[in-house]
């Protein structure tokens, strides 16, 4: 009788000892995750946690893409000050992720569209896609080694040089609509006025323009649009002027 009531004492302290252990490891872990079974894409707030356990970093008001612990992946969306939308992917050890309501990651949607450009694109085939936050970038060939400096890479507005070689800033904003005409670009103002021109880096410089945005499908997932970039096989590059996939870009209101 002595034996067995020893034998359930040990096995109550082995559980009770297997409880607290748990909790202080889960307390310990860099990885606290809420509502695991959330639908994707949704808004959240990420924050990373040192070793011990101490607050290194937050992003709030992000969208997460893809979460997966089993294989330790993470997929998120973030905004720039300068309405730039970027992806983030991490692996390894994963930050404590809070997870937002539906509603909630709606009105971060609407909130980054606001800080950014929308725009309706058709391309050479004729397809028609609507994006957001719209920018023009110059970028460098694939395999091209610069020590050119740019500050601000990504721009609200469009740099056009015309026939007298003359440059000229249109913001995003005041345009109506642009079409491609090889590597030239006819564009319209909000006003109704007509310019003319072709889009182009500064003199002796081996950047490319590149129209990019963002493009968001029916549940809300985001992607990365692009409309000058291709892929030859060996890395991605970026199209000639006048090689651009578009023939017209239309501004709010359409």
């Amino acid at each position: 009788m002595k034996a067995t009531w020893l034998l359930v004492c040990c096995f109550a302290l082995f559980a009770v000892g297997g409880k607290a252990g748990r909790a202080a490891e889960a307390a310990q872990s860099p990885t606290v995750v809420r509502e695991q079974a959330v639908a994707l894409p949704r808004a959240a707030s990420i924050t990373f946690l040192s070793a011990d356990g101490q607050v290194e970093e937050t992003d709030k008001r992000v969208i997460v893409e893809k979460f997966d612990l089993p294989t330790h992946d993470l997929l998120y969306w973030k905004i720039q000050p300068d309405g730039y939308i970027e992806s983030v992917r991490l692996g390894g050890r994963l930050p404590k992720v809070e997870f937002s309501t539906l509603d909630e990651t709606k009105e971060v949607i609407a909130e980054w569209k606001k800080q950014g450009v929308s725009a309706r694109i058709t391309d050479d085939e004729g397809a028609i896609k609507e994006v957001s936050n719209l920018f023009l970038e110059f970028a460098a060939p694939y395999g091209y080694q610069f020590n050119q400096v740019v500050p601000d890479p990504r721009f609200k507005c469009l740099y056009l040089v015309d026939s007298a070689n003359s440059q000229m800033q249109l913001p995003f904003s005041d345009i109506q609509r642009i079409r491609f005409e090889g590597d030239r670009l006819l564009v319209t103002l909000k006003s109704g006025e007509e310019r003319s021109g072709v889009v182009r880096a500064a003199a002796g410089s081996q950047l490319r323009p590149y129209f990019g945005a963002v493009w968001w499908d029916g549940q809300g997932h985001p992607s990365r649009w692009g409309a000058a970039r291709q892929d030859k096989g060996h890395g991605v590059d970026v199209w000639e002027p006048g090689e651009w996939p578009i023939k017209l870009i239309e501004f709010e209101p359409f």
